[in-house]
């Protein structure tokens, strides 16, 4: 739309060839990643919590797969 919110007409258009920036299969992942992480679908303060790699990072320990916490240090003026 223009900025008195009227749409253009198609045939006004013009066609320009433009690279894609990322590939389908990249685009698929993170829409699902985004879906799986929607408030309806999640606890917000998990999905929108200060811990980027909350439910994605995993302990590398033979058997263990557990997921990373937050520890806090000097009374909580450092997490990590």
């Amino acid at each position: 739309m223009n900025g008195d919110g009227v749409r253009p007409d198609i045939e006004d258009a013009i066609p320009v060839a433009y690279p894609a920036i990322v590939s389908r299969e990249q685009f698929a992942r993170v829409a699902s990643t985004r879906a799986s992480r929607n408030p309806l679908v999640m606890a917000s303060h998990v999905a929108a919590g200060t811990t980027l790699l909350t439910r994605l990072a995993r302990c590398g320990g033979a058997g263990c797969m557990g997921g990373f916490t937050i520890a806090t240090g000097k009374g909580g003026r450092y997490a990590y």
